[in-house]
């Protein structure tokens, strides 16, 4: 009876752990695995999971970047005094990485919860949103959140597993890295941790079905951009035909970062549930770097 006791509790051992792996899910693109929610499944539009069109975590796995730089500014004080409202915020270790959390008011009846975790080599930043008053969901996703295992060993072929490519890229800016949702191309494809004062091509999917229109998705990078101290002077070339077949916004903006003088090209291209956001900055030599910018941007399909 006791060997049958004990082959019993095995039996239950063993099917516990079964049900426990299949819970938890490697997010596509990342290093990043997680205990999803009920109802939630992996994204099309996002690098992440989402729950029908109500709420969402994405995954940004900055790899090259650091913890401490990257999450300077992350703190309960520093969203306050933007005027957030802050439910929640706490420092600890996620998966024996230094991490900062918070849960905060969003934005049209929403909540958000971040996490930014990492040590000297990489930084990840998660972002939940779900409805405001949702306590289901928000339970849900706080644990799926703090669940959350970084494998650093683990090779990621970015570009096989992104939803685009760039075809016949003639131009000077050439793969270079990828950090989580962002693509980045530099001049020959260098890799550096840093390409201030470079000209550089970026690619960022976007949830194309956020509910917001190509303009809307522009005005919110270039927000992003004021916000981190981009000045605007001057709004050049707007249009709005298709390119490559694809929905896009295109616009050319000059201005001030960090007190230099910049140009910031920007494409916006929507297929169906799908967006893809396609920047170039240029710090000097504006005609001929933008050139450069059309020549790898307006060659970008979706797959």
């Amino acid at each position: 009876m006791n060997k049958i006791y004990v082959l019993f509790l095995f039996t239950l051992t063993l099917i516990s752990c079964k049900e426990e792996e299949k819970k938890r899910i490697s997010i596509p693109s990342t290093k990043v695995s997680i205990e999803a929610p009920q109802d939630f499944k992996l994204s099309k539009s996002i690098i992440g999971l989402e729950k029908g069109t109500n709420a969402m975590i994405q995954i940004s796995d900055l790899v090259g970047g650091n913890f401490d730089s990257n999450s300077r500014d992350f703190s309960k004080k520093g969203f306050e005094d933007r005027g957030v409202k802050v439910f929640e915020y706490k420092e600890f270790k996620l998966d024996g990485y230094q991490a900062k959390y918070i849960h905060m008011q969003g934005q049209d009846n929403q909540e958000a919860m971040n996490v930014v975790f990492g040590d000297s080599t990489f930084c990840d930043m998660v972002m939940a949103i779900f409805p405001a008053n949702d306590k289901t969901t928000a339970d849900q996703i706080k644990k799926a959140i703090f669940s959350i295992k970084y494998n650093k060993e683990l090779k990621v072929d970015y570009l096989n597993l992104a939803f685009f490519k760039v075809n016949n890229n003639k131009s000077k800016f050439k793969f270079a890295q990828a950090s989580g949702n962002m693509f980045t191309y530099s001049t020959g494809g260098v890799v550096k941790k840093s390409y201030e004062n470079e000209p550089m091509f970026l690619i960022t999917p976007l949830p194309g079905d956020s509910g917001l229109t190509k303009k809307e998705l522009s005005e919110s990078i270039f927000n992003g951009l004021i916000q981190n101290s981009f000045i605007v002077l001057e709004e050049k070339n707007i249009k709005t035909e298709r390119v490559n077949g694809y929905d896009a916004y295109e616009i050319e903006v000059y201005g001030f970062l960090k007190g230099k003088k910049v140009l910031v090209y920007l494409l916006v291209l929507r297929n169906e549930n799908k967006a893809l956001a396609l920047e170039g900055v240029a710090y000097s030599d504006f005609d001929n770097e933008l050139i450069g910018f059309k020549e790898i941007a307006h060659n970008v399909v979706f797959k």
